[in-house]
């Protein structure tokens, strides 16, 4: 659900108002995910049949529920400042946003006492051969620690306060700038549900200010054709699922994710310049160029440290940069094309990665 409003107060120097508030509530059920793992090999003619957990993951069920949580809200003001001919626009504002993350994991894996898998999925896992005592013909019961499951079972929140101001004035009769900073308080929690005593699976957690300023200058060459050029710092932050702390399976892929309760969000610095002629209106030929350094950015690696394989997540630096050529012209010059327009774009960017 979401409302929003707009207001103008023309007594309080023109000033306009707007503000939007939404609440999103999100369930994934995953009731019932089967994996079965067997292997097979002929000899003399007999196909023999096996489940062989030193090779690759026993049968197993999987269960997940979670509910997500999101409230968010933000409010905007923005009027117009008497200084002389430079006709400034001050514009300041603040948001919240909140989400809150429940989520539930069982697992419960077969393992066959005799070791006698005959090739017949729908048998090796009938009612009557599962229990923790199964007396079936395979001797096959289920097996469920509640301490793992409560190690992979997480309660999280995230809660950003966020306030800005900023202000839009031509500097000089072709320059104008735009220039302003935001204030960002992060609080990121995630823990899981095992008891207090494995302290080091207890929790992860964000707490961190942020100032981030930004600056952007349009210097107009002529009437239709503009240089511009930008500085931000802005920020990511890492998912649950990356400061979560616990390993889960992951069955598709094969391997273990397992989250870093110590990772950290990622500062980055953006730097953009930017040509752009406007032909006429709706052309346009414009030359861009951008360059990002990334400070502690979240990447996946695998896990040397763990036994079988596993992906983890770390903190490292990287580097993006790249130009792009964009070009748009009308075909009315034609007379049966007046109504239509070509464009493209072309983008040539270089991502770098430091890892160890």
């Amino acid at each position: 659900v979401q409302s929003s409003g707009e207001h103008f107060i023309s007594n309080w120097n023109q000033l306009k108002i707007d503000w939007t508030m939404s609440y999103i509530k999100l369930n994934h059920n995953e009731p019932d995910l089967r994996f079965f793992n067997s292997d097979f090999r002929v000899f003399n003619g007999d196909t023999i049949y096996g489940i062989n957990p030193s090779f690759y993951p026993v049968p197993a069920r999987y269960y997940r529920e979670m509910q997500e949580y999101n409230l968010v809200g933000d409010v905007h003001f923005s009027m117009p400042l008497a200084l002389g001919n430079l006709n400034p626009k001050l514009k300041f504002g603040g948001s919240y946003n909140y989400k809150s993350r429940n989520s539930d994991e069982r697992k419960y894996d077969y393992r066959d006492l005799n070791q006698s898998f005959n090739g017949d999925v729908s048998e090796y896992i009938a009612d009557d051969n599962i229990g923790s005592d199964a007396p079936g013909v395979y001797g096959v019961f289920v097996e469920n620690s509640k301490n793992t499951d409560q190690i992979n079972s997480y309660n999280g929140y995230q809660g950003v306060i966020g306030a800005y101001v900023l202000l839009d004035m031509a500097v000089l009769k072709k320059l104008r700038a735009v220039a302003g900073v935001r204030l960002e308080n992060t609080d990121l929690f995630v823990e899981n549900k095992i008891t207090k005593t494995h302290s080091k699976y207890d929790k992860g957690e964000l707490n961190q200010l942020d100032f981030l300023p930004s600056v952007n200058l349009t210097y107009s060459v002529k009437e239709n054709m503009n240089v511009r050029m930008g500085y931000s710092k802005t920020i990511a932050r890492p998912f649950f699922r990356e400061i979560a702390p616990y390993a889960a399976y992951d069955f598709r892929a094969g391997y273990r994710v397992l989250g870093n309760p110590g990772i950290q969000r990622s500062i980055i610095h953006n730097y953009d310049i930017r040509w752009e002629w406007f032909m006429r209106p709706g052309e346009i030929l414009s030359l861009s160029g951008f360059y990002k350094d990334f400070i502690g950015a979240i990447e996946r690696i695998d896990n040397v440290n763990a036994v079988n394989t596993e992906i983890t997540y770390i903190n490292t630096n990287a580097s993006v940069m790249g130009i792009e050529l964009e070009f748009r012209k009308k075909l009315d010059f034609v007379s049966f094309l007046r109504n239509m327009n070509v464009g493209f774009n072309v983008s040539l960017i270089k991502s770098e990665v430091k890892l160890t």
